[in-house]
């Protein structure tokens, strides 16, 4: 009966350049998930500051036209329902 497939029980030199074996394979597997694992956070990081920065500029742009439109109208009334639009 084999331990494990394609292991055939042999001296205790074959044993040990097995564990060596699926130390190894154990590690690349962890290096593997840490370089996934560094990319997604980089990613988020990157989505969190571009999503910022849209959001920076598409706000001021709005303000700025909000202040315009209440220089033009000479009253507030324009930023009040700019203010009702975006709750």
């Amino acid at each position: 009966m084999e331990r494990f497939p394609g292991y055939h029980r042999g001296s205790q030199n074959q044993e040990c350049l097995y564990v060596v074996h699926l130390y190894q394979t154990m590690s690349t597997t962890m290096d593997d998930l840490s370089v996934y694992l560094v990319i997604g956070i980089l990613m988020f990081c990157i989505g969190l500051m571009a999503g910022y920065l849209l959001m920076t500029t598409y706000y001021a742009r709005r303000f700025l036209t909000v202040a315009k439109e209440c220089e033009r109208v000479d009253s507030i009334a324009p930023l009040i329902t700019e203010m009702e639009r975006e709750s």
